[in-house]
């Protein structure tokens, strides 16, 4: 093996191009979004998680549902969930004693799709999975009828909740949890 062939991957003198070195120092984000960034995909370096996410695009599901699914304790589910949900790819929603979880937004769908065409781009046709954005999950299939028993919520079905409420719920949520910490400091 020749020295040009060990180093194929430098250039063979230094020049540096200054005009387009500037060009894209002026289009760089901030290091902290950057690093941000490279958080969030981090958190789709964990199969498990993955897993989880892969699911959640098909239907919004509660821990058990999850852990059925995936074969594993509801305890290594939440865990993930945990971790997700403080990355904000998947939210929550309450519904007497159960949770459900289901993706946070379309850009998780997005992301898990692109990831998955790109991963199968070898693939025979036959082996492939295709994920659009533009199939939407199946959000209806747990939706209770009234405060029905946690094990009996999953057969019951009803429509889904108002998007603009749960989002207002949530603004309260966090307001409650910053007055909470405000009184700790006191």
């Amino acid at each position: 093996m020749n020295r040009t062939e060990q180093n194929a991957e430098v250039c063979e003198y230094l020049h540096v191009h200054e005009d387009l070195v500037k060009q894209v120092q002026k289009e760089m984000p901030p290091e902290e979004l950057l690093y941000d960034l490279a958080e969030l995909f981090k958190v789709f370096g964990d199969t498990t998680r993955i897993k989880i996410l892969f699911v959640l695009f098909r239907s919004e599901l509660c821990v058990c549902d999850i852990a059925t699914l995936l074969n594993m304790t509801q305890s290594a589910i939440s865990h993930q969930l945990r971790i997700l949900k403080q990355m904000d790819l998947v939210k929550s929603r309450r519904d007497g004693k159960t949770i459900f979880y289901s993706l946070a937004d379309s850009h998780i769908q997005t992301i898990i799709g692109q990831g998955m065409e790109h991963v199968c781009e070898d693939l025979p046709e036959e082996e492939t999975y295709s994920i659009s954005p533009e199939m939407e999950p199946d959000r209806e299939a747990h939706e209770p009828a009234g405060k029905a028993p946690d094990r009996e919520l999953h057969e019951s079905a009803g429509k889904a909740p108002d998007r603009e409420k749960l989002s207002g719920e949530k603004k309260k949520d966090r307001s409650k949890g910053k007055n909470k910490k405000q009184k700790k400091n006191k």
